[in-house]
């Protein structure tokens, strides 16, 4: 696992509502037991008891992973929808290209002949993609816009009106993304603070409770999640 991984990943074995529990009841238990935990570490005093709630409600507050879903979802179908129209006035496009160009492989190649399969289920690359052909499209707009052609003025419009929806789709999308994963990077950064606490606690409490089972058994991490259906 990479560093990167390492400091964005969780750490605990099952969700972060358990996780959250586990340190709401390990808390509860830990204000009882707090004097003798303090005559061995100094560190857990009620200043501790204050911090680590801080530290857990900070977590409960923070916006979920799935607060993101909905809007993601929308703005990926408009990114599609997008796409889908993009690309219907692309092949009206090529249509001409062929009617101005006829079996000029070279031609049709320069209007992106063979590159679209490597780009139409890419929001951003198909934007990028017929950002290019419409540069080749004003280039040659006079061979395309030939009587004999007829590639019409609005024709164009409503590709480059197209390519610029789709543009703004995939950025909106893109930008959501982004912050989803901001958002997801900071929420497990509050999660490993109020864990820090829990693992504190769990490693003093094997010390000072080694011959007290019950105690003992109570402090002991869990080591597994519960099995969820996805």
């Amino acid at each position: 696992m990479s560093n990167k991984n390492k400091k964005t990943a969780r750490p605990y074995p099952f969700s972060d509502a358990e996780a959250i529990q586990v340190c709401h009841v390990t808390h509860g238990m830990l204000a009882e037991d707090l004097t003798v935990f303090n005559d061995f570490e100094k560190r857990i005093d009620a200043t501790f008891l204050t911090n680590w709630t801080a530290a857990i409600q900070a977590a409960i507050d923070f916006p979920q992973d799935g607060s993101f879903e909905a809007d993601l979802e929308l703005l990926k179908q408009n990114r599609d929808n997008a796409m889908g129209l993009a690309l219907i006035h692309y092949a009206r496009l090529m249509y001409f290209v062929r009617q101005a160009y006829p079996g000029n492989k070279e031609m049709h190649v320069v209007f992106g002949l063979g590159q679209l399969a490597k780009v139409r289920a890419n929001g951003s690359k198909l934007s990028k993609f017929l950002g290019v052909v419409l540069e080749n499209v004003n280039k040659h707009i006079a061979e395309l816009t030939a009587p004999e052609v007829d590639y019409k003025p609005a024709q164009l419009a409503a590709l480059t009106d197209k390519m610029t929806e789709l543009q703004t789709a995939q950025r909106l999308y893109s930008a959501k993304r982004i912050e989803q994963r901001a958002t997801t990077k900071e929420r497990i950064s509050l999660l490993r603070a109020m864990w820090e606490y829990q693992i504190l606690v769990g490693k003093v409490a094997k010390i000072i409770f080694f011959d007290n089972y019950a105690k003992y058994k109570n402090y002991l991490l869990p080591k597994r999640a519960k099995k969820k259906e996805d």
